[in-house]
């Protein structure tokens, strides 16, 4: 049987990690984030932000659990690279485009400064902050990705509705 891969794209803010926490609740095994994969592999050198992109890449070719999660921006210089693997792997993905309004992007900062304060990547915040709601727009409209897709916009209904509502979305053809 072939393995089930979400893959949570968004905005920066968006409630990806927490989406994939709460996911990883119901059934999902395994969490990989590209944030956990510079935590442990990077320097903060061009260098490292390649390591940690190599292994994480490496994992989603080769996912180890039935129904697992790979989180990252979608967008930026590894979008081409992580959608290949996509297409060379033999596994199913399905993909989530993580949007907010601005109201809730600026009240989850404190937490987005704090952890984007524990990576060490070579870009500066502004590399992040540099992701727009219509650049995640546009890959969701085409398909970018190449797979079953939908755009959640992660402020609009209570978490847990949220959460049932990607569940669905993952056992549908």
């Amino acid at each position: 049987m072939k393995n089930l891969n979400l893959l949570l794209v968004g905005l920066v803010n968006s409630g990806k990690t927490t989406l994939a926490k709460k996911l990883c609740r119901h059934g999902f095994f395994g969490h990989f984030s590209i944030d956990d994969f510079r935590e442990r592999y990077s320097d903060g050198s061009h260098a490292g932000e390649y390591r940690s992109w190599y292994r994480f890449l490496r994992v989603a070719g080769h996912a180890p659990f039935p129904k697992n999660i790979f989180e990252f921006s979608g967008v930026g210089v590894n979008k081409e690279a992580f959608m290949q693997t996509m297409k060379s792997s033999d596994q199913i993905w399905k993909t989530v485009y993580c949007i907010a309004s601005e109201e809730a992007l600026k009240d989850r900062k404190g937490a987005y400064d704090e952890k984007l304060s524990s990576i060490q990547t070579p870009y500066g915040k502004s590399h992040f902050d540099d992701i727009t709601l219509e650049e995640v727009t546009n890959l969701y409209e085409c398909n970018y990705y190449q797979t079953p897709s939908i755009l959640i916009k992660t402020d609009s209904k209570p978490l847990k509705a949220i959460v049932a509502e990607i569940l669905k979305f993952t056992k549908e053809n």
